[in-house]
Formats: structure tokens, C-alpha cells, sequence
């Protein structure tokens, strides 16, 4: 039985729509960071494999036969899928809960898209599109670190740096020039070579054309060097581990009796590792105490223990950083993801997402110790032409909207680059033993990287981890196909459709207008013409927190603006709409994420300013009441305990909830509240982010019984070290917009008592 593509006429052009846009979602989504904020291009990304499915579904309808085959990896992958899609319905966060889900199942349906689309006969196609993704990620890597030693001298690095609200440490990352090429992080693009480079060295043993040989070479040459940038120690061990996989996984071949012996050697090794991984040496608490990145892990990951002891369900996919807060301890670190996958799996997705993953590991390891497949690779006449159209697509459009830092030559370049790699390795023929060894080797060497970070996580590494499976699969001895006539795969056509019709006619072009918004508000230097694309932005997709925090803050600035000024019976309909206004677009994010503790934490800042401003008199000042004081100053508070609900080790939450119960006479509840603040801000390591500023900290030293005198020097002692750093004008600035009557004393009475 062969894959190959019909050679009559509506199937055969079927077959090239589903290559080209298999290989067009391959270099899109390899090329495409997609991190928060890119909803609208994650969405449409997704949608291109039940696109491609549907469209070979078809063509396998028209021949009105469909050959099946199954490589044991279809049921953790549905295993898996389920309680991601599930989870859906009770993830806080839907719209993260939403794309994480999107992207899984994308991903594990590429899976056994590939395997039938190409089939052991067209092995080779699928290889050498491996092989063209894996060479321009690594080249990409190499020029960013090369465009990154220049970065911190360019006008708009600095400007970046003086925003930051810790300029040291973002500054600290700037000039270590660290690439992350199209993954996420540095961190993730060391486990993305992890998992790559084993099969690229197979490659080039298995070569016999100089030419793929070199280019192999080549690849190899510009990922260890990607590997030596990026500056993950955890990524060398992995790497250690790829090597001895691929060792073993050798000898094994040469020698197929040793295969118990080795394996019983293997399964003993794990348990020794596992006993001194849980209490000995290895142990995470007793690596903390000898390295400050696995001190910083031993945080997130007892954190993640917590929360799947709290949610026997799991909190849903892209979850983890809204729970995190919460089950964190007094340790003072933040983090978006557990650093650990294995472990953020079983928080998001609980045990039965954390089996379903074992599980895939498990089948692939048991894929690498079956026979390798020795089919001999049919013609594939006509299939490099949509293959090269589908690669230069994806490539041009990621690299072209995001990601590259220099201008259209660099972004032809990485199109052509994938394209000339991809016809030199498909030229090649499909490869042999160590090729196949190299899979397995990659997959080891990831399954540890694993351990210590998050590349699952990454939508670029995942799907390349799939690809990787269904390489693996495709070079094993599978079964022989079954065969089922008209009825399933046409079934099976309208459902993809059916699928992703809704979703691409009517979702994903208002998410993709809402990130042009949203990218067009940060760009214009016009408030009037920010405003509108923020709320535009809000409007098109009503799962995103962003442009309605966004929003909302710009209403509350410039309310906070009018409010300072001179009063007037002209500007008092103005400030109550702009109040009204920026009440509403908060609430608004913080219905659409409701755990995100900074969003109640400044609607309790504005609720508190609101309650001041209109309690400034007796009767109130221009025309508000008291009862309207009193409800800002109830929803107020109620906005601060929740922010410290939500996130009870932030110094700054505490502090918000004494300021806003000392402004309202409540001041032996408030003094505790400061106490705790100045506890949390005090604890050892803490980044500057995390602790209070001088004027929070001179100020809760006053009212837990300090003098004017210690909190006039706390205060100035602060304000020496931030005068040093870049930008500092700015942020003083923008911090005394946002100061209270009694913040205002300190800093007044600091500069009286020079």
C-alpha cells in the first residue's frame, strides 16, 4: 500500500493543499513566537491542521478508500487532548485555558496527520522538512545573539530599560545577550537543540550526498553554538543524557541480546535516581542549597505541588501563573510557568494529564526499540513544489510580522534558507539507522530537559516535539494498514471543516483585528487615538484582559490628572465620566481574568483615590456626595483583600490594604497590614520589583510606631539608590501622580529635615 498522492485530478490537487499547508503551519508555527498578547495569530495557526487534515481527508474520499495505520501514540495523545479541552470549562482564565487547549490538540492531531499523510514510503519528505525547520531555528539563533551584543547601546533599549520597573535585572538580561531565536526563552531554545541536534548528527552519519553532509554539518556547528549562548546549565545535562541515549540506543542495534540486560540496567539506574531524587543529594531542596536557579525552582515547584493537591481537576491549561500567587511560599519570586513540566502538567491538567504524558514518553521509548522500518522511499513527483510554497509561506509571514530584527533581506533570507535545506535533505533519501537513533536520542534528552523547564509550554518546541514522534513512528516497522472505503474519511473531511469554518470565518479575524489594535494603541502617540484602538481592541475579543486593563488604567490616570488640578464647575461632568469609565473597563479585565491579583490591586488603588477625591469636604467637592465616598471606599477595600486573597506574599498588597484602611480610621487593622508588608519586603533575596518603594516603606515604618526621623531616612536612602539608575526621572514622576496626602508628607518632611 502507498501514500503517495493520487494522480487524478481533484485528489491530487487535494493532496498538494494539504502538503503545502502542513508544511506552511510547520514553519509558521516553529517561526512564530506567539506568547500572550498573539491570540489572533495562535488561533489561525491552529486552524491550519484541521485544514490540512480535512483537505487529505478529502482526497482520500474522492479515491473512495482510506488506508489507516495506528503506532500506539494516538491514545495518549487523545488522553492528553481530553482534559486540556476539558478543562475549558472551569480554567479562571478561559481565554488562556482556550489557546493552551487550541495548540495542544493541534499539535497531537499533526501527529497522525503526518503519519498517513506521508506514510513510511514518503518518510523522507517529512525528515528533510524537519531538517529545514531545525536549520533556520538555529541560524536565526546565531544571528539574534549577534544582533544582541549592539542592543543595549540602541536609543530604544535604553528607553526600554528606563521603563522597566526593575531596570537592573532587565538591563542584567539585555547585555548577557542571551538568544532565544523563535522560542520563548533562552531556556527553551537550549531544549529545543536538546531535542533536535541528536537527529541532525544521525543525519550526517547516515549521509552519503557531501552536500546534505555539509549542511547537516553546518546545522550541528550553529546549535552547539546556540546551545553555548543561551546559557542553560540544565541543557548541557540533558544534552549529556541525548548522548548516552544515543549511545545505548547504538549498541543496542549492534547488538539486540543485550536488550533486557540493558534495560533492567536502565529501569535500576531511574529507580537509584528517582530514591536520591526524592530525598538524597538530588533532591530539589538540597540542589537549592548549592544553586540559586534551582533555589528559584524549588519555589515554583513546591507551589505546583500545592495547587494540584488543591485541584484534584486540575486549573486548565496556561493556568498555573494565575494560581500560583497563592500557593506560592513567603520565598519572593514570580514566575509565569513551574520550570518543570511534569509537574505543571499535573497542576493545569491533574494525574490523568500527567499518565497520559507518561505515557507518550513511554510508547516513544518503546517505538525506539522496535524494528526500524526498511521501506524503500516511492516517487514523489510534484510533492517538493507545494512542500517549498507551504515552508516559504510560513516562514515569510512569521518572520515577516514578528520576531526579526532587521528588515526584508533577513526575512527572504530565513524563507530561503528553509527552502534550499528542505530540497537538498528531501534529495538525500530517507536515511538510516543513526537517523532514526538521533529521534530517539532527541526525545530522551528533551524528556529530562523536562525536568527543569518548561518547553512543552512553548507552542514553537511543542509542535516540533510531535513532529519528532511522528518521525520516529514513521521510521519503526508499523503494522500493515488497514483500509476502509468512502464513508469515514468523508465523514471525517466535514467534520475538520465543520471545525475550523466558525473559527476561521468568524473568531480568529476578530482576535487577529484586536492584536492590530492592540499593537496600534502601544504604537500611537495620540491619547485620543490609543484610547479607541484599547477599547476597539476590548470589543473584538472579549476574552482578553489586556486592552480593558489598558483601558482602564488610561481613564484612571487621566482622571487622576483632572482630579489634581484646579477645580471647576467645567471639569466636574468630565471627571465623573472619566471615573465611571475607568471603574468599569477594570472591572471589565477582571471579570475576563478573574485571579489576576495586579488588576484588583489597582482597582482598589482607584476605588481608594475615588473615595478621597469625593470625601475631600463634608458634603462631598463639586458635586459628589457622601454615599458616593463611602461606596469607593467600600469597593476599595474590598479590591485590596482580594488582591491580597489572591496574592498574599506580595509586599504591595498588604501595603494597598493598610493605606486604604489607616486613610478610613482603621488604623490598629492597618497596622498589621503594614506589618506583614514590611515583613515580605524585608525577606532575604528579594527583586527590587517585589519589595515596597522607599515612600510605601517610610511610610508603614511610621505607622507601626517608627518616627519621622528613621522614615525621612529610609526614605532618602531609597531615593539615593534609584537616582542611579536610568530613567529614574520618569518613574519619580509617575510615582508621585500616584502618591496620597500622607505619602506626600514623607517625601515633604524628608526634604525638610535634610
Amino acid at each position: 500500500m502507498t501514500t503517495e498522492p493520487s494522480d487524478r485530478g481533484p485528489a491530487r490537487i487535494l493532496d498538494g493543499v494539504a502538503l503545502g499547508v502542513f508544511a506552511a503551519h510547520a514553519a509558521l508555527r516553529l517561526a512564530l513566537r506567539g506568547g500572550e498578547g498573539a491570540w489572533g495569530s495562535n488561533l489561525s495557526a491552529h486552524l491550519l491542521v484541521p485544514l490540512g487534515a480535512g483537505a487529505w481527508l478529502a482526497a482520500r474520499a474522492l479515491e473512495r478508500r482510506l488506508a489507516w495505520r495506528l503506532t500506539g501514540l494516538e491514545i495518549p495523545l487523545a488522553a492528553l487532548v481530553i482534559p486540556a479541552l476539558l478543562s475549558m470549562y472551569w480554567a479562571s482564565f478561559r481565554l488562556g485555558s482556550l489557546d493552551g487547549a487550541a495548540g495542544l490538540a493541534a499539535a497531537a492531531l499533526a501527529v497522525p496527520l503526518a503519519v498517513h499523510m506521508f506514510g513510511p514510503e514518503r518518510r523522507h519528505l517529512l525528515l528533510a522538512l524537519l531538517r529545514s525547520l531545525i536549520f533556520v531555528v538555529a541560524l536565526y539563533g546565531v544571528i539574534q545573539y549577534a544582533q544582541l551584543r549592539d542592543l543595549p547601546e540602541l536609543p530604544e533599549a535604553r528607553t526600554a530599560v528606563a521603563a522597566a520597573p526593575d531596570s537592573g535585572e532587565f538591563e542584567g538580561r539585555m547585555k548577557a545577550g542571551e538568544p532565544w531565536s523563535t522560542m520563548h526563552y533562552p531556556n527553551t531554545f537550549a531544549g529545543f537543540l536538546v531535542l533536535t541536534l541528536p537527529f541532525i548528527l544521525g543525519t550526517l552519519l547516515d549521509s552519503r550526498n557531501r552536500l546534505a553532509a555539509g549542511v547537516s554539518a553546518l546545522t550541528i556547528g550553529l546549535g552547539l553554538f546556540g546551545l553555548w549562548a543561551s546559557g542553560s546549565l540544565g541543557s548541557w545535562v540533558a544534552a549529556a543524557a541525548a548522548a548516552a541515549a544515543f549511545a545505548l540506543l547504538e549498541v543496542l542495534h549492534r547488538r539486540p541480546g543485550w536488550k533486557r540486560p540493558a534495560l533492567a540496567i536502565l529501569a535500576g539506574s531511574f529507580i537509584v535516581v528517582a530514591v536520591l531524587a526524592a530525598a538524597g543529594p538530588l533532591s530539589p531542596k538540597a540542589l537549592a542549597k548549592r544553586s540559586e536557579s534551582m533555589a528559584k525552582r524549588d519555589v515554583y515547584w513546591d507551589a505546583a505541588a500545592r495547587m494540584a493537591r488543591a485541584h484534584p481537576l486540575g486549573v486548565g491549561m496556561n493556568n498555573f501563573e494565575d494560581h500560583y500567587p497563592q500557593h506560592k511560599d513567603d520565598r519572593q519570586e514570580e514566575v509565569s510557568n513551574a520550570h518543570n513540566d511534569y509537574l505543571q502538567i499535573l497542576a493545569e491538567l491533574s494525574i490523568a494529564g500527567l499518565l497520559a504524558f507518561l505515557a507518550l514518553l513511554a510508547v516513544a521509548g518503546s517505538l525506539a526499540l522496535k524494528t526500524p522500518c526498511e521501506e524503500h522511499p516511492a516517487p514523489t513527483t510534484g510533492a517538493a513544489l507545494p512542500a517549498c510554497i507551504g515552508i516559504a509561506a510560513g516562514f515569510l509571514v512569521a518572520f515577516g510580522t514578528q520576531g526579526i530584527f532587521g528588515g526584508g533581506v533577513e526575512v527572504l533570507v530565513m524563507a530561503a534558507a528553509g527552502i534550499v535545506t528542505f530540497l537538498i535533505a528531501s534529495r538525500a533519501g530517507p536515511g538510516g539507522t543513526f537517523e532514526r537513533i538521533g529521534l530517539a536520542a532527541g526525545l530522551a534528552g528533551a524528556a529530562v530537559h523536562f525536568l527543569v523547564d518548561f518547553d512543552f509550554y512553548d507552542p514553537a518546541f511543542r509542535h516540533m516535539f510531535m513532529l519528532t514522534l511522528a518521525a520516529l513512528a514513521l521510521t519503526t516497522r508499523l503494522e500493515a494498514p488497514g483500509v476502509t472505503g468512502v464513508v469515514v474519511p468523508a465523514v471525517a473531511s466535514v467534520l475538520c471543516f465543520v471545525l475550523i469554518l466558525p473559527l476561521g470565518a468568524a473568531i480568529a479575524p476578530r482576535f487577529l483585528e484586536a492584536e492590530g489594535l492592540a499593537a496600534r494603541a502601544m504604537a500611537s502617540r495620540k491619547p485620543e487615538e490609543a484610547e479607541a484602538a484599547w477599547e476597539a481592541a476590548a470589543r473584538e475579543n472579549p476574552l482578553d484582559p489586556d486592552p480593558a486593563f489598558q483601558r482602564g488604567m488610561r481613564e484612571f490616570q487621566a482622571w487622576n490628572r483632572i482630579a489634581a488640578a484646579p477645580a471647576s464647575p467645567e471639569t466636574a461632568a468630565e471627571e465623573t465620566r472619566r471615573s465611571d469609565l475607568a471603574i468599569s473597563f477594570l472591572e471589565d479585565a477582571l471579570r475576563r481574568r478573574p485571579r489576576a491579583a495586579g488588576i484588583a490591586c489597582w482597582l482598589g488603588t482607584a476605588h481608594e483615590f475615588m473615595a478621597r477625591r469625593a470625601g475631600a469636604s463634608g458634603k462631598g467637592r463639586n458635586g459628589f456626595e457622601a454615599a458616593r465616598a463611602a461606596m469607593h471606599a467600600t469597593e476599595a477595600e474590598k479590591y485590596a483583600r482580594l488582591a491580597v486573597e489572591l496574592y498574599p506574599t506580595r509586599a504591595r498588597n498588604q501595603y494597598l490594604l493598610g493605606r486604604i484602611l489607616d486613610a478610613f480610621g482603621r488604623s490598629g487593622e492597618a497596622a498589621a497590614c503594614f506589618r506583614e508588608a514590611l515583613r515580605l519586603s524585608a525577606l532575604p533575596g528579594i527583586v527590587p520589583r517585589l519589595a515596597l518603594d522607599g515612600i510605601e516603606a517610610a511610610f508603614a515604618n511610621r505607622r507601626t510606631g517608627g518616627d519621622d526621623a528613621k522614615a525621612a531616612a529610609i526614605f532618602r536612602e531609597w531615593r539615593r539608590r534609584e537616582e542611579l539608575k536610568p530613567g529614574y526621572t520618569e518613574r519619580w514622576r509617575a510615582r508621585m501622580e500616584l502618591a496620597t496626602p500622607e505619602e506626600r508628607a514623607i517625601v515633604d518632611a524628608a526634604r525638610d529635615s535634610k
